[in-house]
């Protein structure tokens, strides 16, 4: 079937793309403060992670990072596999690659499907609230500790994805210098960070209550 499209012009083939360092903040929320609350264990049984994470008391952004970095992309899961090798960008005929953040130039898309409404009207309203920036109002060192090295590992796995979508990277180093710490956090931080966030989740059900 892909050959079929690869060949026949009378498809329309595009692909959306997101910022790698949103789509990365996105997913750390997400999967591991989202689905599973926290628990490292949880990434290996869910989202490809290697066993040994599984023993790790918390997984800081940072961190969550570097395991990344040492995957393959074909052994990473798909929520965090580069675009490029999901979608082929190098050896498959798009008639147009777009930028997620960029909706007015999906709306010829929509046009060209026939949809009632323009992506510019609908999803800007939905994605900004999901990027690095606007994250617990751009406070992101109290869910993201990061520094340049943790963008410099983000830029090397989604290389590919940057050099296609002409991507860079200054809003991440912005983001890690105003506002993440100063230095990788130790393996003394990671474990406050664990009690800190089952504090806070303790607060957060007797208050629900």
């Amino acid at each position: 079937m892909v050959d079929k499209i690869a060949l026949d012009d009378s498809f329309f083939r595009f692909a959306i793309v997101r910022h790698p360092w949103d789509r990365i903040v996105s997913g750390y929320r997400s999967k591991f403060e989202g689905d599973c609350r926290h628990d490292p264990a949880c990434l290996v049984k869910s989202y490809r992670f290697p066993s040994h994470v599984a023993k790790l008391p918390y997984l800081t952004f940072h961190q969550f990072v570097q395991e990344l970095f040492k995957q393959a992309p074909a052994d990473m899961d798909p929520h965090f596999r580069p675009a490029h090798y999901m979608c082929e960008f190098g050896n498959f005929p798009y008639d147009a690659l777009l930028d997620l953040s960029e909706p007015e130039e999906m709306d010829h898309v929509g046009e060209r499907l026939g949809f009632e409404f323009t992506f510019s009207q609908f999803v800007a309203t939905h994605t900004a609230k999901y990027n690095s920036s606007t994250y617990f109002g751009g406070r992101t060192h109290t869910v993201f500790p990061c520094n340049a090295q943790t963008v410099k590992l983000v830029q090397l796995i989604y290389a590919a994805d940057a050099a296609f979508m002409g991507y860079n990277f200054t809003h991440a180093y912005e983001s890690c210098i105003m506002h993440g710490l100063s230095k990788v956090p130790s393996e003394k931080d990671v474990v406050m960070t664990a009690a800190k966030q089952a504090e806070m989740a303790a607060n957060s059900a007797h208050n629900d209550h």
